[in-house]
């Protein structure tokens, strides 16, 4: 009885089988979705650049899909355009039978370096929504590592003297770079007739080396190196450009050179002394000149040096009032010269009002107003320094009648004796 139950409970069992295979009823392994993106272009993606994407369905399993739609739901750092749909639609899927998609992406400018997901959904045969993600990573190929300021302790540095410079380094992407190395060429390239020729420039490292170096660098992060510089004391005054090689590895242990170049101003305010050398306009009514010495006694040439005279009630300009003088060197002097007339009126010392206008080499520009002192002297003084000789003709008379005088006294002596 037991045997034969057992026989029956295995047919009942074979042909319920029988008539599910014969109805089209399937496993879960006999239907089965693959969904994979077969590449993106540009690789690595840039942020805030576009990208194609290539996504594959394949249908391994045994039997047909119907109505398979997929669809991308991009969120931050990925966005589609409006022109671009989002959902796809395959009618019929075969078994072993695949389908491919593409899609145009957007990534946003500030998305974050590294692997971000981009998700996605589909549906097939009017089942539930199902869901996934790819994996995109996103990668600036170029860290930009750019000099943000450059800032010097002194607006210009004097030849001989010391200044701090500060670089301010700023890395413009977000990936992380490291061994950022900031090293200061004290090199010039100068052309001659010839070709060109390297050069050292007249500024060199004081108490530290001409490099450093920053190990980290975040993205977006901001760093600076400071170097103390001394200018040599013979050095001209001008702008020079000091070439900056900086070195950096991102996080891949990709290697990047950038070449730049900062400025420093050397020179100093030129020291210009003015004085009246010589004078013979020194008397009341009376022309003379006046000789006005120009002496640069600063480190930076002066250039375009330019006079004007003006008259007041104290004296007439009797030659042009107006002087050009051109370049005055370093420890060197320049003269000018000038014809006028003094008042009657005049008495103690007369101001005369100079204006002196140049440049010095960095073309910087320079406007000054002086006011000369000329002394003026009274007939006594002029007699008593030796300014001013008696009146020659009155001398003249008096030595003939001295003369004459010795004369007549010799002769009558001279008579008296004969007689005698």
């Amino acid at each position: 009885m037991k045997k034969t139950n057992a026989i029956l409970i295995l047919m009942v069992l074979m042909m319920s089988a029988a008539a599910f295979a014969l109805t089209g009823y399937e496993t879960p392994d006999q239907k089965s979705i693959r969904i994979k993106n077969t590449r993106y272009e540009p690789f690595p993606v840039e942020p805030g650049n576009y990208f194609e994407l290539w996504v594959r369905v394949e249908n391994f399993g045994s039997s047909d899909i119907t109505n398979f739609q997929f669809r991308l739901v991009p969120e931050y750092p990925f966005s589609l355009d409006p022109n671009e749909e989002a959902e796809r639609e395959f009618g019929l899927l075969e078994a072993g039978g695949q389908a491919l998609f593409n899609f145009k992406i957007r990534t946003d400018i500030n998305a974050v370096e590294g692997s971000n997901p981009l998700k996605y959904e589909y549906t097939f045969t009017g089942g539930k929504w199902n869901d996934g993600q790819f994996n995109i990573n996103i990668y600036t190929l170029d860290p930009i590592l750019s000099i943000a300021d450059v800032v010097v302790e002194k607006e210009r540095v004097a030849p001989g003297e010391e200044v701090g410079v500060e670089i301010k380094l700023k890395n413009l992407a977000d990936s992380t770079l490291k061994d950022v190395n900031v090293k200061l060429n004290f090199v010039e390239v100068v052309q001659t007739a010839t070709g060109f020729e390297m050069g050292n420039l007249p500024i060199s490292p004081m108490g530290s080396s001409d490099e450093k170096t920053i190990k980290i660098m975040e993205g977006g992060a901001e760093e600076s190196v400071g170097f103390n510089l001394i200018v040599d004391s013979s050095a001209e005054s001008t702008v020079y450009k000091i070439p900056v090689t900086i070195t950096y590895n991102d996080m891949q242990g990709i290697n990047y050179t950038k070449n730049t170049i900062i400025s420093m101003i050397v020179g100093s305010e030129p020291d210009l002394v003015v004085t009246i050398d010589t004078s013979t306009a020194n008397m009341a009514g009376k022309v003379g000149d006046v000789t006005v010495k120009f002496v640069n006694k600063g480190f930076s040439e002066i250039k375009f040096l330019y006079l004007t005279l003006e008259e007041n009630g104290d004296f007439e300009i009797i030659s042009p009032p107006e002087v050009y003088l051109g370049n005055v060197d370093s420890d060197d002097y320049e003269s000018a010269d000038y014809r006028v007339y003094v008042s009657p009126e005049a008495k103690g010392e007369v101001i005369l009002p100079l204006t002196i206008d140049y440049r010095d080499t960095n073309n910087n520009h320079y406007v000054k107003k002086l006011n000369l002192k000329n002394r003026i002297y009274t007939s006594k003084e002029a007699k008593m320094f030796g300014i001013e000789k008696g009146n020659s003709v009155l001398g003249i008379v008096v030595l003939l009648l001295i003369v004459g005088g010795g004369l007549y006294i010799y002769r009558r002596v001279k008579k008296r004796k004969k007689k005698k």
